[in-house]
């Protein structure tokens, strides 16, 4: 077996030997940059598993002027809405290669800031960032590697980075037209500053021809990021202002956090308040009543943010702005599946 006598490390040289190849071909195969046929890949990972060989990520880089890492700036890595993404962006950037350098901001625009010099110091390739409002995704305009945000509530302008999100207002739209269709019309809203989510609420309230009230509205306090926390001060608050029969929550943990209010005031979920949430997380799944919402039509927001980025990364052609389509998930918390088929209200035209 042929090594390197110097640092006694396997080189691409011994892997190209052992193979019967030249060195540029096992690198062709390792990173997919030139065909190779089956045969010859064949013999390429036999030996690379043969030798152990590793490559030398550092030595790439410098030759490349790449390092092969992404960085992935979230609000908190403690709730489930980021866990999520972070699992689905680390997971799909490790099958294209990259590695992930991982920041929280807990929404503080000075950790934020320092969060990001440290990932450009560590010179990424690129950039994931969940912004927490509007002013911060602006910001980010001014960073100068590929760059895309993924933007679940906050309305984006044309000068904004690429950015993957759901199609917040239709969102909003199919979560209220549903409860109207089950003969709701005293339904609240607990929404966030400047969400679109809460447009299609008011969309769904028009086309019946419901006049918005603002005592069936509360906008949560986003100054902390623990978001079942202000789902159940919101719902307290809103339940203090106004009768409801049913309610909108514009994501599934801040309607996890008003099921949790509506349980303390011994209020039954869906007979007395119906809810549904938005997102479609796995714990609202886990909820009981399990949670209605609204979720994502084709895959996970993160995947497509990651591919995204391959894309600015690689120069492809690429949309500055993918909204995602949304389905209605009913499950047993707005009520619908509990309802004889006959007894159900005619959805509104």
């Amino acid at each position: 077996m042929a090594v390197n006598r110097r640092t006694g490390s396997v080189t691409i040289r011994d892997v190209a030997e052992l193979a019967g190849v030249v060195p540029s071909t096992v690198s062709h195969v390792m990173n997919n940059t030139a065909p190779v046929s089956a045969a010859t890949r064949l013999r390429v990972c036999a030996a690379i598993e043969q030798l152990g060989y590793r490559r030398n990520t550092v030595a790439s880089s410098l030759r490349q002027q790449t390092t092969m890492t992404i960085g992935l700036l979230v609000p908190t890595i403690a709730e489930p809405l980021y866990a999520e993404l972070v699992h689905a962006i680390s997971t799909e950037a490790a099958s294209a290669g990259y590695g992930i350098i991982l920041g929280h901001t807990d929404n503080n625009p000075q950790l934020e800031q320092e969060q990001l010099a440290r990932m450009l110091d560590h010179r990424i390739d690129g950039l994931i960032v969940i912004p927490g409002d509007q002013r911060r995704a602006q910001a980010y305009q001014q960073v100068s590697i590929p760059l895309v945000t993924i933007n679940r509530q906050v309305s984006l302008t044309a000068a904004d980075p690429p950015s993957i999100e759901l199609d917040n207002q239709r969102a909003g739209y199919l979560a209220t037209r549903h409860l109207l269709s089950l003969g709701h019309t005293a339904i609240g809203v607990i929404s966030t500053p400047a969400t679109t989510r809460y447009a299609g609420y008011l969309q769904a309230l028009n086309e019946v021809g419901l006049a918005p009230r603002e005592a069936l509205n509360v906008t949560v306090d986003s100054s902390t990021t623990d978001l079942i926390a202000q789902g159940r001060d919101a719902m307290h608050q809103l339940l203090t202002k106004a009768t409801i029969t049913a309610c909108f929550v514009v994501d599934d943990l801040r309607a996890l956090g008003a099921l949790e209010a509506l349980h303390d005031r011994r209020l039954s979920v869906p007979d007395d308040i119906a809810l549904i949430g938005c997102g479609d997380l796995r714990v609202a799944r886990l909820a009981r009543p399990r949670l209605s919402t609204v979720g994502p039509l084709q895959g996970d927001p993160g995947v497509h943010a990651m591919r995204l980025l391959l894309n600015l990364l690689k120069n492809r052609p690429t949309e500055p702005r993918v909204v995602l389509p949304v389905e209605l998930i009913i499950r047993e918390s707005c009520g619908a599946i509990m309802r004889p088929l006959g007894n159900r209200p005619q959805p509104p035209r």
